[in-house]
């Protein structure tokens, strides 16, 4: 009894800490065709950062998304690693959907010429977020067009879904 008593209580503590993406497990995310590595992780959800990918990313235009999935879990993104962009010339754009500017590695956007278009009303909040200030003179934050009653514009917008559609 003492032996079933003990194995009941190994497999208990398994499913305790069992996670389908263990921490440091990297993936890549097809719909973005970004790289992505598990910096926490429980039974119910996980944390990822934006990662280098070898060979380096060569689309025009990435969105970094509030959060992905994989393996049937629901990742939030919270951070943009270390050189996750470094280097990567032919990338143009760099779409953030998060409001909240996610953490910031060194050097994620080093030697590159590429402008980070960011939710309406939150180009000031990430310009001011450590590890993006020094990024301030390429964001740019989304505006809003909106047309008078007598069809007059007011002033312009670009949704996300025109500036992906467009890329």
């Amino acid at each position: 009894q003492d032996v079933a008593s003990a194995l009941s209580h190994v497999n208990h503590r398994y499913v305790e800490i069992y996670s389908p993406l263990p921490v440091g497990c990297q993936f890549k995310d097809d719909s973005t065709g970004l790289k992505f590595e598990v910096t926490h992780s429980s039974k119910t959800s996980a944390t990822v950062k934006v990662i280098a990918n070898s060979p380096a990313y060569a689309k025009e235009s990435y969105t970094i998304p509030t959060s992905v999935t994989h393996n049937e879990m629901e990742c939030t993104v919270s951070e943009i690693g270390d050189n996750a962009f470094s280097g990567c010339k032919a990338v143009k754009t760099i779409i953030m959907e998060s409001e909240t500017p996610p953490s910031l590695g060194t050097n994620a956007f080093a030697g590159t010429n590429l402008s980070i278009v960011v939710p309406a009303g939150t180009g000031d909040v990430y310009k001011k977020a450590e590890g993006w200030s020094k990024y301030a003179n390429i964001i740019s934050a989304i505006q809003e067009e909106y047309i008078d009653a007598d069809g007059s514009l007011k002033y312009t917008t670009t949704t996300l879904k025109e500036i992906k559609s467009s890329s």
